[in-house]
């Protein structure tokens, strides 16, 4: 493997594992902290059962989170390469600019493909195993949450 593909991998793993765990976690604060609150408090689910709702939501928020943080790591990358004048350094040594490219290239479609398959795979695992555990969580608990004056809309059908 060329020294610039090297390079350019190696500038690139600090800010993609960054710029994904931030986007995973403004996605589970943003999303999942009120429905954790919700499962613990008002069906008195328990902290196991919120936390493998937690685990079971992650695939779904992972699918958006390393996208964002691929983007994110390339941008970084190569604006960094342009701040500290490496671009003119590589055309100065005669190499074309596209030399910088094919690292980034080559990664995008191996974690296009990996992304396919998590998708295929985990993603609908995740799904189904988050909604078997919400509809247990629901029918166990349903006496918890009835209380007066409050409508409860979450029965197809009926309003209680």
């Amino acid at each position: 493997m060329p020294v610039l593909f090297r390079y350019c991998l190696a500038a690139f793993w600090p800010p993609f594992f960054l710029s994904t765990f931030t986007t995973l976690l403004i996605l589970n604060l943003l999303y999942y902290s009120l429905e954790f609150f919700r499962y613990l408090f008002e069906y008195g689910a328990g902290i196991l059962d919120s936390m493998r709702l937690l685990i079971y939501i992650q695939p779904s928020h992972l699918v958006l989170a390393i996208p964002i943080g691929f983007l994110t790591a390339v941008l970084t990358v190569y604006g960094r390469l342009g701040m500290d004048k490496e671009t003119v350094a590589v055309e100065a040594a005669g190499f074309p600019l596209t030399i910088l490219m094919w690292p980034m290239t080559v990664f995008s479609a191996l974690l296009s493909c990996f992304l396919v398959v998590f998708m295929d795979l985990s993603l609908p695992w995740g799904n189904v195993n988050f909604l078997k555990l919400q509809n247990r969580i629901i029918t166990e608990r349903t006496a918890v949450v009835v209380r007066e004056r409050v409508f409860i809309q979450g029965f197809e059908g009926f309003d209680l």
